[in-house]
């Protein structure tokens, strides 16, 4: 269900801004009018603005009392009202939205089907950003400009999404892996003596999950889960993208690039037929969780935070909120690590260099009346100063400075960041899941967010953790996986248009469509009906015209390198 939200944040810190009223109009805002030479408007808490948000996050907005929206209110004077919507419902509220025609001002949005984009409901932004007149974000897109910009017929092409994530001011500072990768409860390996994890087959990691289930058949009194992945609509790439690790490959999305750039699918490969025997095999011995194709994504977290599921196959950044409620009750244990399987003695590639979600930001919505107001906000948000609030929190109240300028925390501050009724009063965390961000490191050497500072990774760490850490001999969770490689330019894959090809769309989607409808036919039958199912799989796909999809991806990988480079 959309749950609607409002609160008041009243938006400012060491900058003066000048205000006007930022109310949507009654009919479409900014087609509609006249504006004259753009400007940046200045904000003040004597003439307030009011900006409607819609949020797709799991995040909770801010309570009345939060400090921050106290802080910004003696200084600027900003109301945000929200709407949120969480990301396994995203699907089923922009429709009706779109057909409505009914947008807030500001739309934060994680569909990379570009719905709102493609639906006209965002203002292309070229045209404010190269005035120079909002600095941050132009500083922020113009790296990767061409990259974020709207190719396709639906709209006029330009920049329509400022990017909330992985665009990195510095080199990444990996303490976690945040992609994808086989998970295992650290249990499990602390129970069967810190196993050697190199030279991992899939097998291996199976009988690991199979032995501690058998001898903890129950946890937290619930029934033990030894294996499951997301599978609903917008989270359901888990279901089919294991094979391309599993043949050592890199996050090529649903094919395999060769060194001349011809791509070719491998949801026929041979990979992919023993994966999913194995997990058929692994069904079949009740290791995997029996409401695995019927959860929701809300279900699919709520089962990972109870502790008792022993694997899965995941990003990381995907069960954060599940992780985060395992350490909040203290059950650093049931918390997982990743292993890196692969077949036939493939080196694995599970390092993976973060990187940038050109569709997944803020937009400005063509109801907005005004527009430069919303660039100003966002232009602040990303100034440094701003970011540090946002993600440090204030100084001397959420963490100190030392004499070297190192920002560090007491136990109590760290503690703090564990509890969801203080990041209520506290954080602003519905608000800068979706706000663009400066990642790496800060201009005064420190990490962007505490949790990269390595003294405080470190020091946050539990005790198990840290004796965990050492038996492996390893000091971040990032030395775990295989070392992050240098990416290609047309990396990752899946971001590459197709261009105006409906043949290679149509087949795409077919494909997508058809791998969905098998999976769990293929992992939930009896074990002796696998090969027969496989072989109508694959006469299934040969029915969709492939090559007209893999023509079109290699062509578009080619012209994307001549334009880049390598």
């Amino acid at each position: 269900m959309l749950k609607k939200f409002v609160a008041v944040l009243f938006v400012g810190f060491m900058f003066i801004l000048v205000a006007c009223n930022g109310a949507r109009e009654d009919e479409r805002g900014t087609e509609n009018i006249n504006r004259g030479p753009i400007v940046r408007p200045e904000l003040s808490p004597d003439n307030p603005v009011t900006i409607t948000v819609w949020i797709t996050s799991f995040q909770e907005i801010p309570a009345e009392d939060n400090k921050i929206s106290a802080l910004l209110r003696e200084n600027f004077g900003i109301t945000l009202e929200y709407e949120m919507v969480i990301p396994d419902l995203m699907h089923r509220s922009i429709g009706p939205s779109l057909a409505r025609r009914d947008f807030p001002d500001l739309i934060g949005t994680i569909d990379e089907e570009l719905r709102f984009l493609e639906g006209d409901a965002l203002i292309r932004l070229d045209e404010y950003l190269d005035t120079g007149l909002w600095p941050n974000l132009l500083e922020h897109v113009a790296p990767y400009r061409r990259r974020l910009t709207y190719q396709g017929d639906a709209v006029e092409p330009g920049l329509y999404i400022i990017p909330r994530a992985n665009r990195f001011y510095s080199e990444p500072i990996p303490t976690t892996h945040w992609g994808a990768g086989f998970w295992i409860q650290k249990s499990v390996l602390s129970y069967l003596g810190y196993p050697d994890l190199t030279n991992m087959t899939l097998e291996r990691y199976f009988e690991m999950i199979e032995i501690y289930k058998q001898s903890h058949p129950q946890i937290n009194d619930l029934p033990t889960v030894g294996f499951t992945f997301p599978t609903q609509p917008g989270f359901g790439w888990d279901m089919s993208n294991p094979p391309m690790y599993l043949q050592g490959s890199t996050n090529t999305g649903n094919v395999i690039v060769s060194d001349d750039l011809e791509v070719q699918i491998y949801a026929d490969s041979e990979y992919a037929r023993r994966y999913f025997e194995i997990l058929n095999r692994a069904n079949a011995r009740g290791l995997l969780d029996p409401n695995i194709f019927e959860q929701s994504q809300r279900e699919y977290m709520n089962a990972l935070a109870g502790g008792n599921v022993l694997g899965m196959y995941d990003r990381r950044w995907m069960f954060q909120d599940a992780h985060l409620e395992l350490v909040n009750t203290g059950q650093w244990e049931r918390t997982w690590v990743t292993v890196m399987p692969t077949f036939d003695d493939h080196e694995p590639n599970y390092g993976e260099r973060p990187f940038l979600f050109p569709h997944q930001g803020f937009g400005i919505s063509t109801y907005a009346k005004n527009p430069e107001i919303i660039l100003t906000f966002l232009d602040v948000m990303l100034s440094e100063e701003w970011q540090i609030i946002l993600s440090w929190g204030i100084a001397e109240e959420d963490f100190y400075v030392d004499e070297d300028g190192v920002f560090y925390r007491s136990p109590e501050q760290r503690r703090n960041r564990g509890d969801a009724k203080w990041h209520a009063s506290n954080r602003l965390d519905a608000l800068f899941d979706i706000l663009p961000k400066r990642q790496g490191r800060l201009s005064c050497g420190n990490a962007f967010l505490p949790g990269e500072q390595p003294g405080e990774f470190w020091a946050t760490l539990s005790a198990f953790d840290r004796a965990f850490l050492e038996s492996y001999n390893k000091s971040s969770w990032q030395d775990f996986l295989s070392k992050i490689p240098e990416h290609p330019s047309y990396y990752p894959i899946w971001q590459i248009e197709l261009g105006q090809n409906p043949d290679a769309h149509i087949a795409r989607a077919e494909l997508s469509t058809l791998t969905r409808e098998w999976v769990p036919i293929l992992v939930k039958a009896e074990p002796e009906e696998f090969n027969e199912l496989w072989e109508e799989y694959l006469a299934e796909i040969q029915e969709i015209n492939i090559q007209a999809f893999t023509d079109a991806l290699s062509k578009a990988i080619r012209e994307h390198v001549s334009l880049h480079g390598e």
